[in-house]
């Protein structure tokens, strides 16, 4: 019978096997690995140049080992530049203006770079995406700055909310699912995502329940019931 483990080595071990956290690691190095995790979360829906397999042999292509190098630096630099923002949230600053241009610099800081397949760019949808399970991974584990209030942030869009919010009446028509006016969360406009976050802000919730503590209780029933459809198709 195995050694039965201690609580606190327990939560090493999520914070290990999700985050790549250690227990030794500084606040900074456990918020910009927050980042990298938040990264992994969209990284599927992103086509880029190579595919994961020829990423795989890398090192016996110099121009796909430069490619991966590149976009490896470019997340880096981004996971960087996004806790560097959210250290320096202002004291009373206006969060959905600072969300609106942090989403647009991160758009930006693709241009230039030659990461995509032709015909593939990074969205406004990558980038809500990214953002906003940065500061989920934070809030949950007590890091977000005291300037940011928990109440302001953002619900992250997936195909998971979308599901959940088909039946409403802002998807009204036949609209399929995982799509909202018709683009998947991955392809998402600004214009779409700021309508939808102001849906969201205004539906009707459990009593003092913030927009995040909605998502999260909401996205575990829709990914709990989408893991059980497909056992059943099985």
């Amino acid at each position: 019978m195995s050694k039965i483990m201690h609580n606190e080595e327990l939560y090493n071990f999520l914070m290990y096997s999700v985050f790549g956290i250690v227990d030794e690691d500084e606040n900074l190095d456990k918020k910009i690995k927050c980042a990298h995790r938040a990264y992994r979360d969209l990284a599927r829906t992103l086509r880029y140049k190579y595919s994961s397999s020829e990423l795989e042999h890398a090192k016996k292509d110099p121009d796909v080992a430069k490619f991966k190098k590149d976009r490896d630096s470019w997340v880096k630099e981004i996971c960087e530049e996004l806790i560097n923002s959210i250290e320096g949230f202002p004291k009373d600053g206006d969060f959905n203006q600072w969300h609106k241009d942090k989403c647009g610099e991160l758009i930006k800081k693709t241009k230039g770079k030659d990461l995509f397949k032709e015909g593939h760019s990074f969205t406004w949808g990558h980038a809500q995406k990214w953002l906003n399970m940065t500061l989920k991974y934070l809030w949950l584990m007590d890091l977000l700055p005291e300037e940011i209030s928990p109440r302001s942030l953002h619900v992250p869009i997936d195909s998971y909310i979308l599901d959940a919010l088909k039946e409403k009446p802002l998807f009204e028509g036949s609209i399929k699912a995982s799509k909202y006016n018709g683009q998947a969360w991955s392809a998402m406009s600004e214009d779409n995502y700021k309508q939808l976050q102001s849906e969201i802000r205004a539906m009707p919730k459990e009593e003092n329940e913030s927009p995040i503590e909605w998502e999260g209780r909401v996205w575990i029933k829709m990914a709990n019931k989408g893991n059980s459809n497909k056992s059943n198709s099985k």
